[in-house]
């Protein structure tokens, strides 16, 4: 009986363990696909609404955009002051800085971090999770042969000479941007060495000589033009740049010779022809979003006509050098405001 029942007892269980392995292989697969369907739906969706979305580097040549849903955080911009600057030197400073500074900077932050008043903390926060305020000291010993000369420098004014043996610096560390502002009052009161000639007259000789020979005077005869064409406006006309830097780079020249002498209007004109040009390149070249204008005037800032003149790129991958890592603190700053 004993052996009989065995037998009998156990093809049920091989069966109960069959029926189980089998179930659970059909809800693994049910639960698999049903999962996967979803991923790639969820996939198919934000690919499709990420397509369907405007790009942010697109829009910078377009009209602006109606609503921010293009970015993750985007406050409504306004620059009228809730409060009065009274009240903030009454409410955040004790009333004890009626006058602001640079150099003050550091003792304001000091008192501005004791402040009980709610808003003042709150604004207190937003700044230092900005900047980095600090203030150093640094002496020197001025030589009796060499005083008289740093009197002269400072108008014979004997407080500004005292400040000179104990100076101090204000230093502005940006946290975002990395970027460092040193400032010391007194260098603002270095002595400034004068021309020989008078900017004005040295400016009205360089234009009269380089006129005599100036190739964007005749720009059809004497510059390239792009592979499109060139453009013309009211008042200003492009040029290809003979020694490229980048795969589109041009030039928006305006008709007015002197360095100097152009109006607003013809500014705007020259602007208006930059932003036309570089529409057509985008319209063209779908990849290229990154429009740069860079602008150097005179032979100090390294321009090689004094003829003005702006240069013009469309790039496809990023800004040169600053500009892009600031590109991308734009939600940094953002998302600070609110935090």
């Amino acid at each position: 009986m004993q052996t009989f029942k065995m037998q009998t007892i156990l093809p049920k269980k091989q069966v109960i363990i069959g029926a189980a392995v089998v179930c659970f292989l059909i809800l693994s697969i049910y639960f698999l696909n049903n999962r996967s369907s979803r991923t790639e739906d969820t996939y198919r969706h934000s690919l499709d609404s990420f397509e369907s979305r405007p790009s942010k580097r697109h829009q910078r040549l377009e009209e602006p955009a109606k609503d921010n849903s293009d970015f993750s955080v985007w406050p409504e911009y306004s620059n009228t002051l809730k409060l009065k600057h009274s009240w903030y030197v009454e409410n955040c400073f004790d009333g004890e800085f009626t006058t602001m500074g640079i150099s003050l900077l550091k003792d304001l932050e000091n008192k501005w971090a004791k402040s009980s008043n709610e808003d003042c903390k709150f604004l207190y926060k937003k700044f230092k999770s900005i900047f980095t305020i600090t203030k150093r000291s640094g002496g020197l010993v001025i030589p009796d042969t060499f005083r008289f000369k740093v009197m002269k420098w400072l108008g014979n004014n004997v407080e500004l000479v005292d400040e000179v043996k104990h100076q101090t610096i204000t230093l502005i560390f940006n946290e975002y941007t990395h970027e460092h502002t040193i400032f010391n009052p007194l260098r603002a009161k270095r002595p400034v060495v004068k021309p020989d000639v008078p900017e004005r007259i040295y400016v009205e000789k360089l234009s009269q000589d380089a006129a005599k020979s100036c190739d964007f005077c005749n720009y059809k005869k004497f510059t390239a033009k792009d592979l499109d064409g060139r453009l013309t406006s009211k008042s200003s006309y492009t040029a290809a740049n003979t020694f490229k830097y980048d795969a589109f780079h041009e030039l928006f020249i305006t008709e007015r010779h002197h360095p100097l002498n152009w109006t607003q209007p013809e500014l705007v004109d020259v602007f208006e022809l930059a932003l036309k040009w570089m529409k057509r390149v985008q319209s063209k070249n779908k990849s290229y979003t990154y429009p740069v204008i860079l602008w150097d005037l005179l032979p100090h800032a390294s321009a090689s006509q004094v003829h003005p003149h702006l240069h013009g790129n469309m790039i496809n991958d990023r800004y040169y050098g600053r500009p892009h890592p600031l590109e991308q603190l734009d939600d940094s700053y953002a998302i600070c405001s609110f935090e």
